[in-house]
């Protein structure tokens, strides 16, 4: 019997054929009709329909994103593989009992699917290769026909692509850093991320093995290993260049390796046949350069010198002394970058010397940082190098803070100026804020750098691009808030104006203390309960990160909107319940006044105040950090103020590719080329 070449299902079904009309129930009540599947619960459902959303960004991200625009796409190579059974770790009880030939270099059939491979190797599979050999590539195809079965099929995995580059940072153990990532790239919330992952959902396809820096690469194979071992059902393909691979004393402990081969002359040949003409001077030169040609045997270079060597003649394909392999490729990519700015035409915002600029300190600060995928709202303040720099950006955000602050104060004073009168208040108003604003804004200032310190946002900056409510923290809360601060601040308020009442009362004869008002005391004690009311119903707020992204910096602008709906929400509603408590007891536009501050300093009063703060914890401090990191990067010209425009004008010249909200570098070695320039320059 041939190998089963699918995706293991969690669930086993025996194959039978229904007449016409049949129905049959599966699992907990999924009805089939023909060859339709009903399903029986609104859950079921839900979540088939959020298995397809996931299928389809990952299909939207990287097959139809980077597979189908990878720079040797014109034309399809099939590349040579053969079994590297030497790079896994993995005893198998029948090897010891059975007599298993050889198989530590087994040429793969070349018409041989990468799907059928996968099936073979019991679904986990290591993919091996030089830099630019087609890994990703092979990985990504793995990725299309994954997705193809389980579209058509409930009962497979979901294949989903993570770059590990990222898992460095944290070195978490693989679960929580994939549900992490499955936040962070695809929009899954956590709690649903990580019930799949313990379910067996995710088939984790993992790029970029050897992008781990050196001295951790170890520790995440370490880390594949436990994951795999716990949760081998779904399956596992993972990517690595084979030199940095063959360094490491820990081994993939999976069910496979294979170790894509470079391109004979062959299928060289027959690639740049497919350009007609247009190729000649390539062609010519490749018999006549050694290095050239040796180069040509990878499928990423030889697809570069496809797109920088188009109508070029022998002469110019050879121009120059160079001396190894390495600056043969260099002057590869050389001649590959002039052509890209002369193939998309001049971009009159983006000079071509501030283009290589850009992007050479844009791939030197991802490769120092350990990224594959660039995201605008990613930009941190360890990016900034110089020490002065990281100083100003600290004090600019305080005082953006603070000005900040005072617009809010403003805007939520202006929302009740027609209610007391245009003339009185204005004028009072803009005397007030002219005089007392450099207070405001330091009060401001403060209280970003407060709630920065106290939340440890200083030195990152963490979006809040979605805000969750609970009932039962906010029931939970209000309750204890609401009693507290109703008793603790309540009461002794309401006695002391109970007394200031009796006082009075035996200041105007009246002794007896039936003839007293017990309205003090229940004045406080409303104040007490509805700030703390208030409290406890926005202490049911919480936020979480759901990144990306279809759009560029797309978690900045959630975090933004989040910081203004619950702060202005919040500063209004403090402000009129606190000015209606108070109105009760000294006159409804005084307490307006204590409120929102309506005649006083905008900035300065308890709804501006109470809605600053919401502003600041639910996304300002992070709108506030990135736009200030962002004019001292664009001020000090390492970057462009217009990042999305300019990244997309990288795009459109294929040195970079878009992934979601996110950008890559067409190849890791195009991003080790620029990264080097930087010296260069």
């Amino acid at each position: 019997m041939p190998p089963d070449d699918s995706p293991r299902p969690k669930t086993q079904q025996s194959g039978l054929t229904l007449g016409e009309g049949a129905q049959i129930t599966i699992g907990q009540g999924d009805v089939v009709a023909g060859d339709k599947i009903v399903y029986a619960s609104k859950e079921d459902a839900r979540t088939r329909r959020d298995h397809l959303i996931l299928l389809n960004k990952v299909k939207e991200f990287w097959v139809k994103g980077v597979l189908e625009k990878s720079v040797h796409s014109e034309a399809v190579i099939e590349l040579g593989k053969e079994v590297a059974a030497e790079a896994i770790d993995r005893p198998r009880p029948w090897d010891m009992t059975l007599e298993v030939p050889d198989q530590s270099s087994q040429p793969i059939p070349p018409n041989k699917k990468i799907i059928e491979l996968f099936g073979e190797m019991e679904h986990a599979l290591l993919i091996l290769g030089a830099p630019g050999s087609g890994k990703t590539i092979t990985l990504l195809e793995l990725a299309r026909d994954l997705i193809a079965r389980a579209e058509a099929d409930p009962a497979q995995p979901l294949p989903v692509v993570f770059n590990l580059s990222a898992w460095a940072e944290r070195r978490q153990p693989l679960a929580e850093w994939m549900t992490d990532e499955l936040s962070l790239k695809y929009q899954i919330p956590r709690k649903i991320g990580r019930k799949w992952l313990a379910e067996d959902d995710i088939l984790p396809l993992l790029d970029g093995l050897d992008e781990v820096r050196a001295e951790h690469r170890s520790d995440c194979v370490e880390a594949i290993n436990k994951f795999y071992s716990e949760h081998s059902l779904a399956g596992v393909a993972v990517c690595s260049r084979h030199e940095e691979y063959g360094l490491l004393k820990a081994k993939l402990k999976l069910g496979g390796a294979i170790l894509i081969q470079p391109l004979n002359d062959e299928q060289v040949t027959d690639y740049l046949a497919s350009f007609g003409t247009k190729l000649a001077g390539l062609y010519k030169a490749l018999r006549l350069d050694v290095m050239l040609k040796e180069l040509s045997a990878s499928p990423l270079m030889l697809g570069v010198m496809s797109l920088a060597y188009t109508d070029v003649s022998l002469e110019e394909v050879l121009r120059g002394k160079l001396d190894s392999i390495e600056a043969r490729r260099k002057h590869l990519f050389d001649a590959y970058v002039e052509r890209m700015f002369k193939r998309k035409g001049v971009d009159p915002r983006y000079s071509q010397e501030q283009t290589l600029k850009w992007l050479a300190w844009l791939a030197r600060r991802m490769k120092a940082h350990g990224q594959s995928v660039f995201l605008i709202e990613g930009l941190q303040p360890s990016w900034i190098a110089s020490r002065k720099e990281y100083q100003i950006y600290l004090l600019g955000s305080r005082i953006a803070g603070g000005m900040i602050g005072e617009l809010f104060g403003l805007a939520l004073w202006l929302a009740m100026l027609p209610f007391i009168g245009f003339d009185r208040g204005l004028t009072l108003s803009l005397v007030l804020l002219g005089f007392f604003s450099p207070l405001g804004i330091m009060i401001g200032g403060l209280l970003i750098g407060r709630l920065a310190n106290k939340r440890k946002l200083s030195h990152s900056i963490q979006t809040v691009e979605a805000l969750n409510w609970s009932w039962r923290s906010a029931l939970r809360r209000g309750i204890i808030v609401w009693l507290g601060v109703g008793l603790i601040v309540g009461l002794p308020l309401g006695l002391l104006l109970w007394l200031v009442e009796f006082l009075n009362a035996l200041s105007s004869g009246r002794t007896m203390m039936a003839d007293v008002s017990l309205s003090g005391l229940m004045q406080g004690l409303t104040c007490g309960w509805f700030l703390g009311l208030i409290s406890g119903l926005f202490g049911g707020l919480s936020s979480k990160v759901v990144d990306i992204k279809t759009k560029p910096n797309q978690g900045i602008h959630l975090s933004f909107r989040n910081a203004i709906l619950a702060g202005f929400v919040s500063g209004l509603s403090l402000g009129l319940v606190s000015g209606m408590v108070v109105g009760l007891r000294f006159g409804l536009m005084f307490g307006l006044t204590v409120g929102l501050g309506a005649w006083a300093i905008p900035g300065l009063t308890i709804g501006p105040i109470v809605g600053l703060f919401v502003f600041f914890q639910y996304g300002g401090i992070t709108t506030i950090q990135h736009y200030t990191l962002r004019l001292i990067l664009a001020f000090n010209k390492y970057l462009p103020l217009n990042l999305t425009g300019f990244l997309d004008h990288c795009a459109e010249r294929i040195f970079l590719q878009k992934v979601g909200g996110g950008y890559i570098f067409i190849h890791r070695l195009l991003l080790e080329y620029f990264a080097e320039r930087e010296q260069r320059i």
